[in-house]
């Protein structure tokens, strides 16, 4: 089996895997380019404090 052969059936077993291609890999953010925060990373909406009274708050005189 020559090296081209052996880079092929690495690559076929990563896309069985379901990992990406070296081809397809995201190259990382360099010195200098946009702010990058990745989704793990992100800050999360957290709603902890409701008071009960959320409806009467939203109501409508259409009258």
């Amino acid at each position: 089996m020559n090296a081209a052969a052996a880079g092929e059936n690495q690559d076929e077993q990563l896309a069985l895997n379901g990992s990406p291609l070296p081809s397809q890999s995201v190259p990382s953010a360099a010195a200098g380019d946009a702010e990058f925060t990745p989704v793990a990373q992100a800050p999360a909406v957290v709603f902890s404090s409701t008071t009960g009274n959320e409806d009467e708050a939203i109501s409508l005189d259409l009258g």
